[in-house]
């Protein structure tokens, strides 16, 4: 929908009780991108500016294909029918890389609330940030991608429930993001605590 308000947040935390206030930007189809840039960049440089001139060694875009560009792109703006084409079809395709700001293909699909695509990327195997994709879906209150995500053999012992991030004995693997573009949590809160932080109480009833 052209006419569609988009709504872009500039804090970091839950969707609607624990926010902090959001940036209002009313986006037509024909200057969509360029506010999209805008934000970006401007995203960009703050955090450049936090962390100093050693963060350029770091940026996350110098190293992707083609390939992987199409990839995250069509899993940010719900593209369904490419995102499965080349899950089956791009062999050297990675999965788990991730755009300018440190998000991955499943970040980006559950951040928009695209539950055919996080399906389709939670049946790969070794995929990773699989925890901070719950965490996001707990935060903005989305049921069935949490219930989604759930469903992933990750869970299946219940465990990682009630495990934060800090706890050492998770950091050896990528079911988190460590690094600090690559997650907007902290390493100290777990899914329920989340859950019950932002006050979705049918999503801590599921957990």
């Amino acid at each position: 929908n052209d006419s569609q308000d988009y709504l872009l947040m500039d804090s970091e935390a839950c969707e609607e009780n624990c926010l902090a206030p959001y940036a209002y930007y009313p986006i037509g189809a024909e200057n969509r991108y360029g506010f999209r840039q805008q934000t970006v960049l401007r995203e960009k440089g703050r955090r450049s500016a936090i962390r100093g001139p050693a963060y350029m060694f770091n940026d996350h875009s110098t190293s992707l294909s083609i390939e992987e560009e199409r990839f995250l792109e069509a899993a940010e703006y719900g593209n369904i029918p490419v995102v499965r084409k080349m899950l089956e079809e791009c062999t050297s395709l990675n999965v788990n890389c991730v755009d300018y700001m440190g998000q991955n293909a499943l970040q980006l699909a559950v951040a928009n609330e695209h539950l055919e695509i996080t399906e389709l990327l939670l049946k790969k195997e070794n995929l990773s940030r699989v925890g901070d994709a719950l965490l996001l879906a707990i935060s903005k209150g989305y049921i069935r991608i949490v219930e989604a995500i759930l469903n992933h053999p990750a869970f299946a012992e219940g465990k990682r429930l009630a495990t934060s991030p800090s706890q050492s004995e998770l950091q050896h693997d990528d079911f988190y993001a460590y690094d600090e573009d690559g997650t907007r949590f902290s390493h100290d809160v777990t899914p329920i605590i989340l859950a019950a932080h932002c006050h979705e109480y049918e999503i801590v009833h599921i957990l």
